[in-house]
């Protein structure tokens, strides 16, 4: 298997005055002349619950709606991977396991049911971050 060279999780996504910051990791906000290579703005200029006067076009609105829900895809990539990995570990065991064979089909033991459970709950997190909806 390949090794992986990605940011690994959380990351976090910050509103700011412009838009909004993903922060990989454990990013710190850059305070030299470089920005962070850790950090992606989006500075669309366009916040979605502007202040009375502001003028935005339905488009500018519609963009800064869709660059928000990348923002939030993108945040919950890292924690999407683990439980994907998570799900390939419990079809493995599930497959290779005898004790989970029943009549020539794979079967839930008791362990693997708990196992699946327990990664339902983590893609259902998963989902629900990557859709703007964390509790």
């Amino acid at each position: 298997m390949s090794e992986f060279n990605f940011t690994e999780g959380p990351w976090e996504l910050e509103e700011t005055e412009d838009g909004h910051v993903i922060r990989m990791g454990k990013a710190i906000e850059s305070h030299g002349n470089f920005p962070s290579h850790m950090e992606i703005e989006y500075n669309h200029g366009c916040l979605l619950d502007g202040e009375e006067g502001d003028v935005f076009s339905e488009a500018e609105i519609r963009q800064a709606k869709e660059a928000l829900a990348n923002a939030q895809l993108i945040t919950a990539s890292p924690e999407m991977h683990e439980a994907l990995k998570l799900y390939e570990e419990l079809e493995s065991e599930l497959l290779m396991e005898n004790s989970a064979w029943v009549n020539g089909l794979p079967k839930f033991t008791q362990s693997l049911y708990d196992k699946w459970v327990e990664i339902q709950g983590k893609r259902n997190e998963v989902l629900a971050k990557a859709e703007g909806n964390e509790a």
